[in-house]
């Protein structure tokens, strides 16, 4: 994707530190879980600054200037392009860049979500689908969900659609006789991955929750993953794939 041509955007940068230390570890927070009803594998993060700037160029640049400093103890840094004077959601954006804590790109987006406001606001065309060298990674990899103030662990049960993938579906829904269905199916398909994540209540009892996650938002563990966390990933995703399986519609 290229960088828009409109130079009156605005490049919002957020930089995103560890919360306690950059050695900390998943882990089931045991004071957490004494105030929650349950408790997900996950290490803390805040968001430490936020800079604006009239190009991702400046953004970037920003960004090393950061990395460089020896001190350093930034988890990741992320950039949202959007456009100024128009009425937004919090979460829209036009474009938007994550980056990992050396300051390399991880990913960027394929586009605003389908939703019709999004598309009206920042002037673009509906999700293409990805190209297949920007999918990093397949069914049952484990990854890492980065939430704001908060880094969780995953696992992957569908990937995002490609290009191909997309058209074959539109083509399908341009032939459906139900128009209504078929735009709110064409709708449906976005830039995310399809995960599982599960959280521990104080007696034990764990639970499943299937989420679809922006593909930027969906990363490489950054910490070892314990074998303990990573079977419980791999059971609650077969389990949710069974359930979903015995569903009566």
């Amino acid at each position: 994707m290229q960088q828009s041509e409109n130079n009156t955007n605005l490049f919002v940068l957020r930089v995103f530190r560890y919360m306690f230390s950059k050695k900390e570890s998943f882990s089931i927070d045991k004071d957490e879980l004494a105030i929650r009803p349950s408790v997900c594998p996950c290490f803390h993060l805040m968001e430490s600054e936020v800079g604006y700037y009239q190009s991702l160029a400046d953004a970037e640049k920003c960004i090393r200037k950061i990395v460089k400093k020896k001190s350093n103890d930034a988890y990741g840094f992320f950039v949202t392009e959007l456009p100024i004077g128009s009425m937004m959601h919090s979460t829209d954006y036009v474009s938007c860049w994550r980056y990992l804590e050396d300051g390399s790109l991880w990913l960027k987006s394929e586009g605003p979500s389908n939703l019709p406001r999004q598309l009206r606001v920042c002037n673009k065309e509906p999700y293409k689908g990805r190209d297949p060298k920007t999918i990093r990674f397949k069914q049952g990899d484990i990854v890492e969900i980065t939430r704001g103030d908060y880094v969780e662990l995953a696992i992957v049960w569908n990937t995002p659609s490609t290009a191909e993938q997309i058209e074959k579906v539109r083509e399908q829904l341009r032939n459906s006789k139900d128009g209504s269905a078929a735009a709110l199916n064409e709708l449906s398909m976005g830039d995310s991955y399809k995960v599982v994540t599960y959280s521990v209540s104080e007696n034990g009892a764990v639970n499943y929750c299937v989420s679809d996650e922006l593909s930027v938002n969906v990363l490489p563990p950054s910490r070892p993953v314990p074998r303990k966390f990573a079977t419980e990933l791999r059971n609650q995703l077969k389990r949710a794939q069974e359930e979903e399986f015995d569903l009566p519609f």
